[in-house]
């Protein structure tokens, strides 16, 4: 019988909770209810912080989830049996160097879809790494490669959920996070897909997954304002004349967008008057 929830799992969870309510100020959270029941679901994320995102989302999910994680620190028994007993499963790399690497991946695949037809959800970091910035880095193929396997193992209407972590401050204490869940990508019309499309249809999933992540998350593509986007945030939360924190959400996601992904007139002018603000703040 597949693994879908442990008691190890059920015993730290009230105890992680604790501690978030502790450490955060508020955690907002909406759209849980878009993640269905009654079918298979793969669950992706934005990834920021290497500890606090996935906790963030085990204890914020009525059920219990998941995680592929990087197969090294997998290495120590003791370690292994702790996280497998925190559903946990090992992703391979060719860092890792084992002798095969597909092998090693499929077991761990064939083991997600055990899971997926037993209810549980599978998540995973399309991103395959992580980083303390606003910005969502090129994915890799693993979320298209367990999508496709699990639609070859017969699980139809298997889908696609992604959420986005948005924190005011993660390093400091009683900051603020929002957890947006995104509308379901429906995996449906790849279904059928044929041998040869393979590498095309791996390609469809994940640009359906970006723009899903894009969606629900900040993404600051210019790296030339970077900075001074993010410090200007608390202005912008009181320019979008809302407290509710997805209004705000959405106001500061539209204008980080139109700052493009390299300099224009509007990031050229908004790089002038965002220093003159940061320096007027830091001198109050």
């Amino acid at each position: 019988m597949a693994q879908t929830k442990t008691t190890l799992y059920a015993v730290f969870k009230p105890w992680v909770r604790l501690g978030f309510r502790t450490f955060f100020r508020k955690v907002t959270v909406v759209g849980l209810d878009k993640i269905p029941t009654d079918r298979p679901v793969i669950l992706v994320s934005n990834h920021q912080n290497a500890m606090l995102d996935p906790l963030v989302l085990c204890i914020e999910s009525e059920r219990q989830l998941h995680w592929l994680t990087r197969a090294d620190i997998f290495k120590k028994p003791t370690i292994n049996r702790l996280l497998r007993n925190l559903n946990m499963l090992p992703v391979y790399r060719e860092r890792d160097r084992v002798e095969d690497l597909s092998g090693y991946n499929k077991v761990t695949f064939d083991v997600c879809n055990e899971r997926l037809k037993a209810g549980a959800i599978i998540c995973m970091f399309p991103e395959g790494t992580h980083r303390g910035k606003k910005q969502l880095v090129p994915l890799k193929k693993g979320v298209a490669r367990l999508a496709l396997n699990a639609l070859e193992s017969d699980m139809h209407h298997t889908c696609i959920v992604p959420v986005g972590l948005e924190y005011e401050d993660y390093y400091n204490y009683r900051k603020d996070l929002l957890v947006m869940v995104g509308d379901p990508i429906d995996l449906t019309p790849y279904e059928n897909f044929a041998e040869s499309d393979r590498p095309k249809t791996q390609t469809d999933i994940i640009r359906s997954v970006r723009l899903g992540l894009e969606n629900v998350m900040i993404d600051i593509e210019n790296e030339h304002v970077y900075h001074e986007a993010t410090e200007v945030k608390p202005l912008f939360d009181k320019l979008s004349g809302s407290n509710d924190a997805v209004e705000q959400f959405r106001f500061y996601q539209k204008f980080t967008r139109a700052l493009g992904k390299s300099q224009n007139a509007l990031s050229e002018d908004f790089e002038k008057q965002a220093k003159e603000y940061i320096s007027i703040k830091k001198e109050l």
